[in-house]
């Protein structure tokens, strides 16, 4: 996939994937900043008159002719009154804008919060929404570090853009302030500090950069490190293998740890620099000041408007450089997350009204399909007829393709050419890989249970339908083994299903299917290998049960058991189709 990366401004693509209104809230946040700027401005300025009245100055004519503005005549004041009155006047200001920038930082947080879920939510329904070839060639562990990437953009990008912002607005307007005020102070102070910050981020970049891409490939192989160890507990705790997955996996988090401590104080480290700049520039104000004038009133003055103003402005610098720091040392998850917000859809699913209940065949047309690994075709113009009421079997030595053609059958991967048809008593529809894929249900030979009750685990979501449900126990025969649980339906079965066995899994499972295809009217019931935990009475009762169930569908397992053979009504060896490259049709 093709990620267009314009310079620095990388990090701005982020927004082009919000919506509408979540833009707009946007500019309104920037606007709310921008007045939070100028309160701060006022609280610095505010100061002038109040040093001036104690040091016995008169008051500057434009603080003067502001208070003329609002109708307040000085020249009625006690001057001890009046340095009262200018007191609780910079304590008003400073609380307002304190408690404005506060309720500003809520909002920005609740919105930040807000698009954040929205991203992360789009993010997963892309890698879900892809079709099953593009999973097969995408480590789950891989999938998971991308879509974990979203934390780091909150607090790590998205946050210090509008701090970046933020400080940006506040700096330009204060330094406007001091600018007025005094220039060539002003400009000393500027150069100084963009000097130093200047250099310290030459220096940083590259280092920066690295650490990002470090910090990405290492998490990748933690994770995968963590869930190859959960997934495979079983065998390495009885062949005492530890030691295979501890050392690989102290390694890569200590690697991990350092760069994140790296990033840590290279964000940091300028902050002790900026504090000795402060006092610096403190002592050039008041030698600066001192030598253009000989009333130390009106150095104290100055002090006092520069003092006040680095404590505001300072602070802004140093969350400047820290969110360009933070940015740039997480561009990389950034790059990765755009990866899976720019995904297409691969399936943009152009429904039909299949109208399930009236479905009487499934044609399959000409399918080819050769995976791309391997040279050979494994189907090549093949057509079937499936018929409502079909119970077949596919059969056939390893890697004949049967698990692909169960694949191909529900949609779940596309072939390379051919097409698929719904007959009704009329008509014939052609379908996509969509209509097989809602048409379906699929009982895997490996069961995914959740960490969840029995009855959770059957609806998985789906409305409790008791006499469906009841039906869905008996034909897995899993209603005597409901009976012996301590809890029945609500009974936990721990994580992965750890608490049940192989066979009851599938039965599990089978029941699963079972409800489904009952509760959403499906028409097409896959089985690959779903009874092979089972012993072979429970498996023929199954089938028995299955047949008289679901007798209006079709149900096309996958299986090796020979012994079952005879209970199908269709068996499609693909040995024999290799060998012929003859179509398999049923008459």
């Amino acid at each position: 996939m093709r990620i267009i990366k314009i310079k620095n401004l990388l990090i701005l693509k982020i927004f082009n994937f919000l919506t509408k209104k979540q833009k707009n809230l946007l500019f309104i946040i920037l606007l709310l900043i921008c007045f939070g700027a100028v309160l701060e401005l006022i609280s610095v300025l505010i100061i002038i008159p109040f040093v001036n009245l104690l040091i016995g100055e008169d008051l500057p004519q434009i603080a003067t002719n502001i208070f003329l503005l609002f109708n307040i005549n000085l020249d009625k004041f006690m001057i001890n009154d009046l340095i009262l009155f200018t007191g609780i006047l910079v304590l008003s200001t400073s609380l307002f804008s304190s408690s404005y920038r506060i309720l500003l930082s809520i909002i920005k947080e609740k919105y930040i919060s807000k698009i954040i879920n929205f991203l992360s939510t789009l993010a997963f329904t892309n890698i879900i929404n892809q079709r099953y070839s593009w999973h097969l060639k995408h480590e789950s562990s891989e999938l998971i570090v991308k879509l974990d990437c979203i934390d780091n953009i909150s607090s790590r990008i998205i946050g210090p853009l509008l701090v970046i912002f933020t400080s940006l607005i506040s700096s330009i307007i204060i330094l406007t302030g001091m600018l007025i005020y005094d220039p060539f102070t002003t400009f000393i102070s500027i150069f100084l500090v963009s000097i130093i910050y200047y250099l310290i981020i030459i220096w940083c970049k590259n280092r920066l950069d690295i650490n990002a891409l470090g910090r990405i490939e290492e998490r990748k192989k933690v994770i995968k490190l963590m869930k190859d160890s959960f997934s495979g507990i079983r065998e390495l705790i009885m062949n005492n293998e530890s030691d295979f997955v501890i050392k690989p996996y102290s390694i890569s988090d200590k690697k991990l740890r350092n760069f994140y401590a790296e990033a840590g104080y290279l964000g940091i480290c300028p902050k002790y620099l900026v504090e000795f700049l402060a006092i610096l520039m403190i002592i050039i104000i008041g030698i600066s000041t001192m030598s253009s004038t000989n009333k130390t009133d009106t150095v104290i003055t100055a002090l006092a408007f520069f003092s006040f103003s680095l404590l505001k402005i300072i602070p802004h610098v140093q969350s400047f450089y820290s969110s360009i720091t933070s940015i740039r040392a997480n561009k990389r998850s950034l790059t990765e997350f755009i990866e899976l917000l720019s995904l297409n859809n691969f399936y943009p699913n152009k429904k039909h009204n299949t109208g399930n209940n009236s479905i009487y065949e499934l044609l399959v047309s000409n399918i080819s399909f050769k995976y791309s690994t391997n040279k050979e075709v494994l189907f090549r113009n093949l057509s079937l007829k499936f018929s409502k009421g079909d119970f077949i079997v596919l059969t056939g030595k390893s890697g004949a393709g049967k698990t692909t053609l169960s694949d191909l059958l529900m949609g779940l991967i596309e072939p390379d050419s051919g097409e698929y048809f719904f007959k009704y008593k009329t008509n014939k529809l052609k379908i996509n890989s969509f209509n097989l894929r809602e048409s379906s249900v699929h009982v895997p030979q490996e069961v995914f249970l959740f960490s969840d009750s029995l009855i959770n685990n059957i609806l998985r979501g789906s409305p409790l339908n008791k006499i469906l449900l009841e039906k869905a126990l008996y034909a897995s025969c899993l209603d005597e083994f409901i009976y012996d649980l301590p809890n029945g339906m609500n009974t936990q079965l721990g994580e992965r299903g750890a608490l049940v066995s192989g066979g009851q899994r599938q039965r599990i499972g089978l029941a699963r299917a079972i409800y489904k295809i009952l509760i959403d009217n499906k028409f097409l019931l896959f089985l690959d290998e779903s009874t092979s935990a089972l012993d072979t009475i429970t498996e023929k009762e199954v089938i028995l049960r299955l047949k008289k169930i679901l007798k209006n569908k079709i149900i096309i397992a996958i299986s090796h058991r020979e012994n079952t053979f005879s209970l199908f009504n269709r068996v499609i060896n693909l040995n024999l189709l290799s060998k012929t490259k003859e179509n398999l049709e049923n008459k």
